[in-house]
């Protein structure tokens, strides 16, 4: 991030030093990029109903499947069938002689468990780069700092999603095997109140730390870099979108 000499004397912080985050595959040794297994965790109720949600909008198999369980579901209620209505899980299409292994793996529902990482290394295509990815766990490396954009907000004008943008540490790394494929997740811990700072054209939060919620990882900003004043306010330095 360059300034000029006039802007760098107004901000309210010192500018840090470059860091490895923003890479490209070919500057990574095997070593570097490091993405052995931590062993496996127990995700919570929660977590894995939000995880379910997220699954529903992204997978357009669980997305076919939940409207025509809805689409039953309304025809029992209208029927006064609805209390022998099975749940999803238990449930199967009408008519249906056969189902797919993805659609059955999908009706048995979430499993409980994920593979945990303490850094990943994702390729971002659409850039041709790598970012690397590191989460607290980790016993050597700053974990990384970055902001989420609700999906909600993406339909929206940019003036109006960039309002919405939450910034926060990367808590978790794992892996969660659903509908027969491995999706890369992240728990993110989020900072409580984040604002944009016209007159220095940067965002910025106090450091305090509120909920951890998932969020797939390729959903997630490139890792950023952030400077801290001497009133421990943490600023976002290269924040675009």
């Amino acid at each position: 991030m360059k300034l000029s000499g006039k802007m760098r004397n107004k901000l309210p912080f010192v500018l840090p030093c470059g860091d490895d985050s923003h890479l490209s595959r070919d500057s990574l040794s095997p070593f570097h990029s490091d993405e052995s297994s931590l062993g496996t965790m127990h995700l919570s109720n929660d977590n894995l109903a939000h995880m379910n949600e997220i699954y529903k909008k992204e997978i357009p198999q669980v997305q076919s499947l939940w409207t025509i369980y809805q689409m039953e579901k309304e025809v029992a209620r209208k029927k006064g069938n609805l209390t022998k209505f099975p749940k999803f899980t238990n449930w199967r299409p009408e008519g249906s002689q056969a189902i797919s292994d993805v659609h059955l793996s999908i009706l048995e529902g979430l499993q409980p468990t994920a593979v945990v990482y303490h850094q990943f290394l994702l390729d971002d295509k659409q850039h041709s780069r790598s970012y690397l990815y590191i989460s607290t766990q980790h016993p050597r490396k700053r974990p990384t700092i970055v902001f989420y954009s609700p999906p909600s907000s993406s339909e929206a004008s940019s003036c109006s999603a960039s309002r919405s943008l939450r910034f926060g540490v990367v808590d978790q790394i794992y892996q969660h095997t659903f509908s027969q494929k491995s999706f890369m997740w992240a728990a993110v811990s989020f900072y409580r109140k984040a604002e944009f700072i016209p007159s220095f054209g940067l965002w910025c939060s106090e450091d305090s730390i509120g909920q951890t919620v998932p969020v797939l990882l390729s959903h997630l900003s490139h890792p950023l870099t952030t400077a801290v004043d001497e009133n421990l306010k943490i600023w976002f330095l290269d924040v675009y979108y």
